[in-house]
């Protein structure tokens, strides 16, 4: 993952931390390193939703009630769905598809990012409440 990627990344279970993360943005930062892949924008997405799934930094899931339902399926099969729901929607979902939500690792990581000492004084949003267990 180049250093474009590692910050579009982190930019995103910044954004977990407070909220669900739609495919809008997860394109958009996708878009953003676009540059860095020749200008193949499903190139530069697929690099960020690998990255937060297959690394277990976000997970992907339909928007429910209370929380993000997360998809059944391996982190490969995820990539793809997502990655085929982007091509659906010709890459600009405009609140369109799927949702991600910060695992545990994801927040742990955006909260040690933010603070160097890794001390936060409470529990981010993106903790395990809404993660998976």
């Amino acid at each position: 993952m180049s250093e474009a990627a590692s910050d579009r990344v982190m930019d995103l279970l910044r954004e977990g931390l407070d909220d669900w993360v739609s495919l809008h943005n997860v394109v958009w930062h996708g878009r953003a390193q676009a540059a860095s892949f020749g200008g193949d924008i499903e190139a530069a997405v697929r690099d960020v939703v690998t990255t937060l799934v297959v690394d277990g930094l976000m997970y992907p899931g339909d928007l429910g009630d209370t929380a993000i339902d997360p998809w059944p399926g391996a982190a490969e099969e995820l990539v793809e769905r997502v990655m085929g729901q982007c091509r659906d929607v010709g890459w600009n979902p405009q609140g369109r598809g799927c949702w991600f939500a910060n695992t545990p690792l994801g927040a742990r990581l955006a909260v040690e990012r933010q603070h160097p000492s890794g001390a936060s004084g409470s529990q981010p949003s993106g903790s395990p409440e809404r993660g998976l267990t």
